[in-house]
């Protein structure tokens, strides 16, 4: 019976978050990004066909963003039946107009549809539906990334406690406006935290094999961790955060004395080396404007992104982030301290404010840094709690470091850790009431 109630929560869960997804991502508010991800998803055409001297690959748009996120939305419009992509964007006039100029600074001018509609819902008029239709078939690819981000976010938590771990961890990121602002756009942001948290996931694998001394399936792990990181990083630029966080791992593991043991040391060195190796040749393989003078161009490519932030930074000034105290501050704003969120309360005359976000924040990573030290320094044997909360530092370190504009959704990648620690307080404090009813129950039990 217990088993029925469960799977019954779970299928109604995901029956709800996928309709929930699916029902408005036609109307739904415009990002004008998604102009610029389904403009470039010519490249997916490219790709498939194997024309790799096109011109277009030696073309400033290829060195503002790696080519996975644009492959998967040219990969939806080929299945909606867009064979030639160019073709067709050319048909519905889809630049509007612009022309390819040198900087590509034009293509922000105010008078092209996507910036002039930028967050406008896409039922108000005039919009040309022929071009919403090509957004709104890439926004399907999108929403399955989407869902397929909560399930795996419920398997990582299932993996760490339990089902309803799981369930709490995935309730929690579908209810966060970050998460959802973003989720139905047709942008590179949600394929990134879904390569992320997959990465992590790997992780749980690899800290179990290596802990057993098990060479042959943490090699086959490290070669899984591999191939996830540079899918990561061929989304966006800072998906390079799976990787630093493996490499954070074995730094730690060796400062922690993970590596008293020679074969350990052996198998550490291995596995960085294969993840490395693996990272790059998928990262490589998928952006094929790095075969022609690859050393040149792997400097060119963050160079030439690094200009995009500054040509940001100029047009919009109020937005720049620049001391590491701005920075942090900008992080918890965004975060837990975001008066967007659900679970930011306020009184009924609005006077005063209580972040619940920040309080199951702050709770958890005490519970987690007991937990941490429990399994570190009592039992020496880094496991699952170790892995937490090494996530959630080197992910905070990071985005910390990179962030140059107080946008939201630059802080996405940070919302999946920060949700994790909460719900180990939540579960920490439900488990508490569970213990305490059930002692009282107990002993009112013994004296009747």
């Amino acid at each position: 019976m217990k088993s029925f109630f469960k799977d019954l929560i779970l299928a109604g869960f995901f029956i709800w978050a996928f309709w929930s997804l699916f029902k408005d991502y036609k109307v739904y508010r415009l990002n004008m990004d998604e102009h610029e991800y389904v403009r470039k998803s010519v490249y997916f055409d490219l790709f498939r066909r194997g024309n790799f001297k096109d011109e277009l690959w030696q073309h400033f748009d290829s060195y503002d963003q790696p080519k996975l996120a644009e492959y998967v939305y040219g990969l939806a419009l080929h299945l909606a039946g867009h064979r030639d992509i160019a073709r067709h964007l050319a048909e519905v006039d889809f630049d509007q107009g612009w022309t390819r100029d040198k900087s590509g600074e034009k293509l922000w001018s105010p008078d092209k549809w996507w910036v002039r509609f930028d967050g406008k819902n896409l039922s108000a008029p005039p919009f040309d539906l022929q071009k919403i239709e090509l957004i709104c078939q890439a926004r399907k690819a999108a929403i399955l990334f989407s869902f397929a981000t909560l399930v795996l976010f419920f398997t990582i938590g299932t993996l760490y406690k339990n089902w309803f771990f799981g369930l709490i961890t995935s309730f929690l990121l579908f209810k966060n406006f970050l998460f959802r602002g973003c989720c139905r756009w047709a942008i590179g942001d949600i394929p990134l935290i879904f390569f992320l948290l997959l990465t992590f996931f790997l992780c749980f694998f690899f800290i179990k094999f290596f802990n057993k001394k098990d060479y042959k399936k943490t090699l086959i792990v490290s070669v899984l961790i591999g191939l996830s990181a540079g899918l990561a990083v061929s989304t966006k630029l800072n998906g390079a955060m799976a990787f630093i966080y493996f490499f954070a791992i074995l730094l730690a593991l060796f400062v922690s004395g993970g590596y008293r043991k020679v074969v350990k040391r052996k198998l550490a060195a291995t596995s960085l080396t294969i993840v490395s190796f693996v990272c790059f040749l998928v990262f490589f393989f998928l952006n094929p404007f790095l075969w022609q003078n690859t050393f040149k161009n792997l400097l060119v490519f963050p160079a030439w992104r690094i200009g995009v932030v500054r040509v940001q930074q100029r047009k919009q000034p109020e937005d720049i982030l620049v001391t590491l105290s701005d920075k942090t501050t900008a992080v918890f704003e965004n975060t837990v301290l975001s008066p967007k969120s659900w679970l930011f309360l306020r009184s009924k005359d609005r006077t005063r404010n209580f972040p619940l976000d920040l309080f199951l924040f702050v709770g958890g990573l005490v519970v987690l840094g007991a937990y941490f030290y429990k399994e570190v320094f009592v039992k020496k044997r880094p496991g699952k709690n170790f892995l937490v909360l090494l996530w959630v530092a080197t992910l905070f370190s990071c985005v910390t470091a990179y962030i140059s504009l107080n946008w939201d959704r630059y802080f996405l990648p940070l919302i999946p850790p920060i949700i994790f620690v909460q719900t180990i307080a939540v579960f920490w404090i439900l488990s508490s009431v569970y213990c305490v009813l059930r002692e009282k129950i107990v002993n009112k039990n013994e004296e009747k």
